[in-house]
């Protein structure tokens, strides 16, 4: 390796969009989104309930 830096040639989204095309990539995707869902919420309350002195 160089230990040079290539920069990407397309951004995150473009890419997760390309994986989306694939049923089976979306299938996986999709059986993750209640699992998710879930942890935004958690972290969301903890956010709120978390208090700095």
């Amino acid at each position: 390796m160089t230990g040079k830096r290539i920069p990407p040639t397309i951004t995150h989204d473009e890419m997760v969009a390309n994986w989306m095309k694939d049923p089976k990539f979306k299938a996986e995707y999709d059986k993750l989104e209640e699992e998710y869902t879930l942890l935004d919420e958690l972290l969301a309350a903890r956010k709120e309930k978390t208090f700095f002195i």
